[in-house]
């Protein structure tokens, strides 16, 4: 496999992270917000029970429609052209806003039912609350679908630009809501939160479709054509990620199930942990993801060995990516757990965050698990077998709940983070074996070669970081106690010591990626500087 593929494929990814990470900082600052307004309480259990509803249902439909409906568009467009493409668009945009507008009145309506299933642990008050928030929240799912359809068809056109900016577009209108609405009655109100979120599904629509009808044409036009959606294997190419992204929540909805018999915040700690790991996740790799499955579907359209080939490349490129990043920043954020959760949830709520902790460090661990099955969703659907992916997530969550209960039992709020890894490494172990046989032998000896060199570095930053964290006393004996600058002084510090030790090590250990980058920015910073050299060389004889 050749480096310009792993190249190209992480400059594409990089140009649609840039805009995740933006979603990253709004989506962040949603969760300070609910922090410091709220805290670890009873109310914000009710809120994630509201909140994991929403979640179960746009985890369904987004991830299965880029997944099943963008292979689509790209085979339309290679078979038929860019008419077929937009008949194939109206038909899918109608059916999903006929399904979104019965699913949302649906969940509205059962709001109360769909609460109290999730988390029959609460007591009345609460689980009152947790209904009231969902039916807040769920109006929102009247454009989830219709979304779903319109980023997968941007995708799909290799404008990435837009599907990625979901969460940035959703923080900054849920933060707008919250705060605008907590300036005008003098205090933040959960109810308002939920709202937010609403208000936010009907924004994010709103800005894709202007998107679509500025770059690619203003071309819609209301149909329902079934015998062409027959004929592109729609219905198969829905029903199976439909199937498998349902499998897959119900390793969440376990979580708040059995979590809710556990101490009040339990749940909260669990969201928070697994919201904050995620975050992280979709920034590293669904830019990997999103790019790849563009190109694995266009290799593997035409049908020959030459595609094939470029589409393994693109695989194993993916792969690289996927060690390269999951397992340092994995790795990474368990050594900075601790004063993470104590900077944002010790900070004015009196809450403790020892639990929120551990919970945040071993979601942390699962990060290149969830980076390595992305990428091997990607090349299953876009070689058009999507029953496998379905079978890598029944694994995952039959592990996942055999071994919850126990955990929970023994470790409790740790026990159900721990039974989550569990689930990831036996559907990583799943997916490993789904794809063997599509890289040579000579390709996975080195991918194992990159696995074991990077791991020694990832440690050794962890190493480096713990270090200078368990020298925090010093300053914080200096501050008078763990203000949130020194708090931010300490990360920074375990931070940057923690980048150094971890580029040094892989360069040290001839890891071409790290070595084409460093190149790669040298020669950048040296043409800065000569440009600023000669403009002064020019000013000088003037002068």
């Amino acid at each position: 496999m050749s480096g310009a593929a792993t190249q190209k494929l992480a400059a594409d990814s990089g140009r649609t992270s840039l805009f995740m990470g933006l979603g990253v900082v709004a989506k962040l600052a949603v969760d300070v917000v609910v922090i410091t307004g709220f805290g670890l309480t009873g109310e914000t259990d009710a809120f994630f029970v509201a909140y994991t509803l929403l979640i179960l249902v746009e985890s369904l439909i987004y991830p299965a429609s880029q997944s099943g409906l963008a292979p689509i568009f790209i085979s339309a467009a290679t078979h038929g052209g860019q008419e077929r493409v937009w008949a194939v668009f109206n038909s899918l945009f109608t059916l999903a806003v006929i399904a979104s507008t019965v699913l949302a009145a649906g969940a509205v309506i059962a709001s109360a039912a769909l609460s109290w299933l999730l988390a029959p642990g609460l007591d009345v008050e609460t689980s009152a609350l947790a209904a009231r928030l969902s039916a807040l929240m769920l109006a929102g799912l009247l454009f989830v679908a219709p979304i779903g359809v319109m980023r997968a068809f941007l995708n799909a056109h290799h404008l990435y630009g837009a599907p990625a900016s979901l969460e940035l577009l959703r923080g900054v209108t849920v933060i707008a809501v919250v705060v605008g609405t907590g300036l005008l009655t003098g205090a933040l109100q959960i109810d308002y939160l939920a709202l937010g979120y609403s208000i936010a599904a009907l924004v994010q629509a709103l800005v894709f479709g202007a998107v679509i009808w500025r770059r690619i044409g203003p071309h819609f036009r209301p149909a329902i054509d079934l015998p062409l959606l027959r004929a592109v294997g729609a219905r198969r190419m829905l029903t199976l990620p439909l199937l498998e992204q349902g499998v897959g929540q119900g390793v969440l909805v376990a979580e708040r199930v059995i979590g809710s018999f556990l101490p009040p915040g339990s749940i909260s700690a669990l969201s928070y942990g697994h919201r904050l790991a995620s975050v992280i996740g979709n920034t590293l790799f669904t830019g990997v993801e999103v790019v790849s499955l563009s190109s694995l579907a266009t290799s593997l359209s035409v049908r020959t060995a030459a595609g094939l080939r470029e589409a393994r490349a693109t695989l194993l490129a993916g792969v690289r990516l996927v060690v390269i990043l999951g397992a340092p920043i994995g790795t990474m954020i368990w050594a900075v757990q601790q004063p993470v959760t104590r900077l944002l949830f010790e900070q004015g709520t009196g809450a403790d965050g020892s639990t929120a902790a551990l919970v945040l460090g071993i979601y942390a661990l699962t990060i290149p698990l969830y980076g390595y099955l992305l990428l091997a969703r990607s090349y299953l659907y876009a070689a058009g077998r999507p029953l496998f992916p379905v079978v890598i997530a029944i694994a995952q969550l039959i592990a996942m709940v055999s071994v919850a209960p126990a955990l929970a039992g023994v470790y409790g709020t740790a026990g159900i983070a721990w039974a989550y890894a569990a689930g990831q490494l036996v559907a990583g172990v799943v997916a490993a074996l789904t794809l063997n046989g599509i890289a040579g032998p000579g390709q996975n000896r080195a991918v194992m070669s990159l696995i074991a060199r990077t791991v020694v570095a990832a440690l050794a930053t962890a190493g480096a970081m713990t270090f200078i964290i368990g020298q925090s006393s010093i300053l914080t004996a200096w501050a008078g106690h763990a203000t949130i600058v020194a708090q931010l002084v300490i990360l920074v510090l375990a931070g940057s010591l923690g980048a150094v030790v971890l580029v040094g090590m892989l360069l040290t250990m001839h890891v071409e990626e790290i070595r084409a980058l460093c190149t790669t920015v040298v020669a950048a910073i040296s043409r800065r500087w000569m440009l600023l050299y000669q403009g002064r060389q020019s000013v000088e004889p003037e002068s």
